[in-house]
């Protein structure tokens, strides 16, 4: 929700809670009652389409025959004659209905009210410093995307010493043995501890609002394939992304300036913090490449 909300195309969103996902204190009547009732409400819509752009997933299409619509258009690989990026396959469903085919960049607003809040914990001497303000955001689900917490300090000592830079630190919040949503809290901590005396501010983003508003805040970023990847490319900062075992060409950062790194053995373990550096300066355009 949070990344759709403020979007002028969009009209009205509805969500639901899957049972999986319970958080302690709700009930799975409560989720049931509520996924009836937004069910409810869409076929009340009488909608004339329904897009399914993630593709055939059971879940979805089970979802969307319970809604109903006079339309249902489902992604496949007719659309993948559009290109290889997710984004451009998704997009030739515009083709499919008869309209023209479009790929614009993505778009994410911040709540101004959570980025002003976030603005004014951050130390009031960045703003004499005149360096760039570089997001460093050191979580990933997948383990071959997980870039040691050493690299992070040590490209942080590099960019500072280069460019003045000051960071801000996201991570998905939370311990590293949660069952539902391990987070990285201690890694965190070894990244402070790593880059000691440079001016490295960390933000615990417990909610996706929070995401979005601190990474607003920030000139770019530097992180591995993921969510806070495709939030800082549809908020138009400039991307250093380090890709370990996925497809760049598939998944990366869509229309906005980018650098993407990835080695043979599609780990990104093997991407030293010099080569994430030099990526960096060289994007910025105070390198030549």
């Amino acid at each position: 929700m949070a990344v759709m909300e403020g979007n002028p195309d969009i009209n009205a969103l509805f969500s639901y809670t899957k049972a999986k996902h319970l958080k302690q204190g709700e009930s799975r009547i409560t989720i049931l009652w509520d996924r009836i009732m937004t069910i409810l409400k869409l076929r009340s819509q009488r909608l004339d389409w329904i897009l399914l752009p993630g593709g055939p997933q059971p879940s979805s299409l089970r979802f969307a025959k319970w809604i109903g619509s006079k339309r249902l258009l489902v992604r496949d690989q007719e659309d993948v004659k559009a290109g290889p990026h997710q984004v451009e396959q998704c997009c030739h469903q515009l083709v499919r209905m008869g309209l023209r085919f479009e790929s614009p960049a993505a778009r994410v607003s911040a709540d101004p009210v959570i980025a002003a809040r976030i603005s004014a914990g951050l130390p009031q001497d960045w703003n004499r410093r005149g360096g760039p303000v570089i997001a460093l955001h050191i979580s990933s689900r997948k383990p071959s995307q997980r870039w040691p917490s050493d690299r992070f300090a040590a490209v942080a000592r590099v960019l500072h010493g280069a460019e003045g830079a000051c960071f801000i630190l996201l991570c998905s919040p939370g311990a590293l043995d949660h069952s539902d949503h391990p987070g990285d809290d201690v890694k965190a901590r070894e990244v402070l501890e790593g880059s000691e005396g440079m001016p490295i501010h960390f933000i615990s983003t417990d909610r996706l609002e929070d995401l979005v508003a601190a990474i607003s805040l920030c000139d770019s970023i530097i992180c591995s394939d993921g969510g806070a990847m495709h939030v800082a490319a549809a908020l138009g900062k400039p991307v250093v992304s380090l890709f370990g075992d996925s497809d760049p060409e598939h998944w990366g950062p869509w229309k906005v300036p980018h650098t993407v790194l990835q080695k043979p053995g599609r780990n990104v373990s093997e991407i030293s913090a010099a080569e994430v550096a030099e990526a960096y300066q060289i994007l910025m355009g105070v390198r030549p490449a």
